[in-house]
């Protein structure tokens, strides 16, 4: 839910042209209405433009929601009803990024009626009432949301059984949605899609599992950026994090505070967080705020300055690598998207391969490193 928020947020911040209320709308809310944040509202209707009002609405109306819909369903139910039809009576037709906003907004609430509507249901129950009516759709839209709900917890922990789960429910939505109608269709196939990208993450993990144990794979460094070059293959005694990252990825960047920290609370324990990167043909011109793709091919140095002002502004402390010839580097460690972090023990065995700028993924490594650095080094 917070990131559809976020999301949410983006979509109506980012509108180009503002809604307007229907000439028809309904009566101005009352303080007994069963809905929140009317100064909210009313800051949005008198300025348009101030989108960050409507998303404070819409905001503080979901929070109420999630926190009584099990307690008092009946007045969740008036509340969602009540939204539904303050957002509906906004006319955003002649703006397709503000009806794409509107539109998932009431996905939102229309999730929060699933919500309601499988109150004291089982998944169980829930999928036999599939097999007797797959056609239907609020029972579609009860199953897929059970289904998300009901996800196993840790899916790279126990790849196998949770492998399995996710094929057989994935399978069972598809032959659910060959015998539905298009409509219904959709929402069967919907899931089954998001399953089918969660079974190429655990085969993406069961991978990661395998490269375990392996020995390190040094590489040749065309240039080292904010720090003096490094031995590479002489790095046993330390416990070595590689950070796979690019000048052009927003999440790499996101990650960069978090390294920093790793680095900063563990280098004198024995810790070396090393940036890798390569060449993309991007430079920093210095009347702009961020780096920019080049036209052509950009000179290497001239991208070394570029990586170089992207690694002072973000204060890191640690250097970056920045390799010619990465194909055989990124094949050996599995790099297929960034950040990929790889961390490497004090022998030079392979340890922990991860994917993605998360929290659990920091947490993950925090824990590792901690056990790592705990443990003598042989």
């Amino acid at each position: 839910m917070k990131t559809t928020r976020i999301l949410i947020a983006f979509l109506l911040l980012a509108l180009g042209s503002t809604p307007a209320l229907r000439a028809d709308e309904p009566a101005a809310i009352t303080s007994d209405s069963p809905v929140l944040a009317v100064d909210a509202l009313n800051r949005f209707k008198a300025d348009p433009k101030d989108t960050e009002a409507f998303f404070e609405f819409c905001n503080k109306n979901s929070e109420k929601i999630n926190a009584i819909i099990e307690s008092s369903p009946k007045e969740a139910k008036q509340r969602i009803d009540a939204v539904r039809k303050t957002i509906d009576n906004l006319d955003v037709s002649s703006d397709p990024t503000a009806t794409m906003a509107v539109r998932m907004m009431n996905g939102i609430f229309q999730s929060l009626d699933l919500k309601l509507a499988v109150q004291g249901k089982t998944l169980d129950q829930v999928r036999q009432a599939v097999v007797e009516n797959p056609n239907d759709l609020q029972t579609a839209q009860e199953f897929t949301y059970l289904l998300s709900r009901n996800l196993p917890q840790g899916l790279s922990e126990q790849v196998e059984k949770n492998e399995q789960w996710l094929k057989d429910e994935s399978q069972f939505a598809k032959q659910a949605g060959e015998k539905s109608d298009e409509d219904v269709s959709k929402v069967y196939n919907q899931i089954s899609r998001r399953f089918d990208g969660m079974l190429q993450g655990l085969e993406r993990q069961r991978k990661f599992d395998a490269m375990v144990g392996k020995d390190m794979l040094p590489f040749e460094v065309d240039a080292w950026l904010n720090g003096e070059p490094i031995d590479l293959a002489s790095m046993k005694g330390k416990v070595v994090l590689f950070d796979f990252w690019a000048i052009w990825c927003h999440p790499c960047i996101k990650a960069l505070p978090h390294l920093n920290e790793l680095q900063q609370k563990y280098g004198d324990k024995g810790l070396q967080v090393i940036g890798v990167t390569t060449y993309y043909d991007f430079h920093w011109p210095e009347d702009a705020e961020r780096p920019e793709k080049g036209e052509g091919e950009v000179e290497p140095a001239i991208e070394q300055n570029a990586m170089a002002r992207l690694i002072k502004e973000n204060n890191l402390v640690y250097p970056t690598a920045m390799v010619a010839e990465p194909r055989e580097l990124y094949d050996f460690y599995l790099v297929s998207g960034i950040p990929h972090m790889v961390l490497i023990d004090q022998t030079g065995k392979i340890q922990l391969l991860k994917v993605g700028a998360t929290e659990a993924n920091y947490e993950i490594l925090n824990q590792k490193i901690e056990e790592l650095l705990a443990q003598p080094a042989n």
